[in-house]
């Protein structure tokens, strides 16, 4: 892997899935001074309902292409390798 800076400052970050990997980017996303962060994922770990942020949205429902229309910043974060290969290719369309 080949560690990168992002800034975050104003973006519309999404995040699909809500696992411990999706989790621990949420924790350092938190941190930064993004317009808003979407979460969407069919089953939710039950850490992501205590965070306290006002730019969050947890959506429980499958990844949909329009999930992502309007993000600037796209994290695939499921375990499903179809839906993360299916991100990217919409990801293509939008971004």
């Amino acid at each position: 892997m080949y560690p990168i800076q992002l800034n975050l400052s104003d973006k519309r970050v999404v995040v699909i899935g809500a696992g411990n990997v999706a989790y621990r980017k949420v924790q350092q996303l938190i941190k930064e001074d993004i317009q808003s962060l979407v979460i969407i994922s069919k089953k939710i770990l039950p850490e992501f309902f205590e965070i306290e942020y006002p730019k969050m949205k947890l959506f429980t429902k499958c990844y949909d292409s329009e999930d992502i229309k309007h993000a600037d910043i796209i994290f695939a974060a499921t375990d499903d390798e179809d839906v993360n290969h299916l991100i990217k290719q919409d990801a293509k369309r939008y971004q």
